[in-house]
Parts: structure tokens; C-alpha cells; sequence
């Protein structure tokens, strides 16, 4: 089932390299987000959401499940022309989340590479190589 057509067509499968365009690696998606000039979404479920907030006062929660909330947020960020910058907690949940972002025309969106994830894991990578 896909986009509530059973059986899905396999004609609006969405390929690895259509992914590929929308992401972006952690340290670009965070410069992106600070510029103050997007929609930030956490789709992560609340129990990943409760241990770490990557981008506090900035982002909105939203469940995956939530597809009525979702087009809201894509209609207005269509209406005030804002890109959408989304993660979730390892870069795997969002590829499902761009059929919903596809089917409801969403103008401008990107995922953040491997998630909160590999936010974390680039900021390790970061403070041994400063450490060392």
C-alpha cells in the first residue's frame, strides 16, 4: 500500500537518487536551520525525542502518522515560500515521509543525513579530532 492505493504503483516508487537530492549532511542542515529562514520538523517518535533536542525553540514535533498535521505544515511553508528542514532519528523514516511531502506538492525540503544520529556522531568526531 502506498499513498492509500492498494496495490502501490510501482510507477510512484521513489528512486535512491531522488532521496539522495534532498539531503543534506549534519553540519550543512544545522548552518541551513540557523539561518532562521526555514521550517524545522522532528519526526522522531516522542521516547528517541525525550533523551536529545537538537535545535531547541527553533523546531517543531511532529509524529510520522500525523498526516493531517503534515499537510498543514507543507501548505504553509508553501504559502510563506520557506523550505522545509526535516529529521528524524537515523535518516530512515524520512524516506517515507517524501511521498507524503510529493503527493501534497511541497516546494523546497531537506533531510538531514543519517538523522539526530549522525548529528551526534559528527559532533564526536569533531571534539576527538579538537581534543587529540
Amino acid at each position: 500500500m502506498l499513498l492509500g492505493n492498494n496495490p502501490a504503483d510501482p510507477n510512484q516508487l521513489l528512486s535512491k537518487a531522488q532521496l539522495q537530492e534532498h539531503m543534506l549532511d549534519p553540519a550543512t542542515f544545522s548552518e541551513k536551520v540557523h539561518s532562521g529562514k526555514g521550517i524545522v520538523l522532528d519526526v522522531r517518535d516522542n521516547q528517541q525525542r525525550f533523551y536529545s533536542r537538537l535545535i531547541m525553540g527553533i523546531e517543531q514535533n511532529v509524529s510520522l502518522s500525523d498526516i493531517e498535521t503534515l499537510k498543514q505544515i507543507i501548505k504553509e511553508a508553501n504559502k510563506k515560500k520557506k523550505p522545509l528542514y526535516i529529521y528524524d532519528n537515523t535518516g530512515k523514516q524520512v524516506r517515507w515521509l517524501m511521498y507524503q511531502l510529493e503527493a501534497n506538492n511541497a516546494k523546497e525540503y531537506y533531510f538531514m543525513k543519517d538523522g539526530a544520529d549522525g548529528y551526534f556522531n559528527e559532533i564526536r568526531k569533531r571534539y576527538l579530532t579538537n581534543i587529540k
